[in-house]
């Protein structure tokens, strides 16, 4: 749930702005769910695979962009016109941040949420940066607050407005516990959860 806290605590995200979830695994799933909860007007999810941007359509994406197939960065100025309100970058890699960042439109923010390797450097245009007073902020652990958080998204989810459920691709006992992380591995798969012990 830290990727939906980051989509309303760090960003604070308001109803009728723009965003885009790079990365459609099961933490960007739940980027798209606190944007719904926050009221965005367009949620783009950007993924390589066809089966997570399936998936996220499901969790409310209104848009999604295959990145092998298309120029997602072509596409988000197609659909928006000048850049959206926030970025969520899951994926973490040089090239995918750095085409995040032109993504934001002037005041609006890049958040980095996920890491492909622990050393990943990027190159930023100062000037487009500065002039277009776009933030660039790391997140950890969502920025949350456990007592504040975790109640409001057992509201969120009774209520019916977070799709926890659609999460879980598979349970598993803790003994198949290599079998699970070798499932993690398809596509397909947004989370495998331990439920026996």
């Amino acid at each position: 749930m830290k990727a939906a806290v980051v989509t309303l605590n760090t960003a604070n995200v308001q109803a009728g702005e723009d965003v885009v979830v790079l990365g459609a695994g099961g933490v960007g799933l739940n980027s798209i769910s606190g944007a719904l909860i926050a009221g965005a007007a367009r949620i783009i999810a950007i993924d390589i695979a066809d089966e997570k941007l399936e998936t996220a359509s499901s969790f409310g994406a209104t848009y999604t962009i295959n990145s092998t197939t298309a120029d997602a960065l072509a596409e988000v100025m197609k659909i928006t016109g000048r850049g959206v309100d926030a970025v969520f970058d899951f994926v973490g890699l040089q090239e995918v941040t750095e085409q995040a960042l032109e993504m934001v439109k002037p005041g609006g923010g890049l958040y980095l949420v996920g890491m492909s390797r622990a050393q990943v450097s990027i190159s930023l245009d100062l000037l487009s940066t500065i002039g277009g007073q776009r933030r660039v902020q790391g997140v950890y652990i969502g920025s949350s607050n456990v007592k504040r958080d975790i109640p409001m998204y057992c509201e969120h989810y009774l209520a019916g407005r977070m799709n926890l459920d659609g999460l879980v691709s598979r349970e598993i006992s803790l003994d198949d516990i290599n079998a699970g992380y070798e499932t993690l591995s398809d596509p397909t798969t947004s989370r495998v959860v331990i439920t026996a012990f």
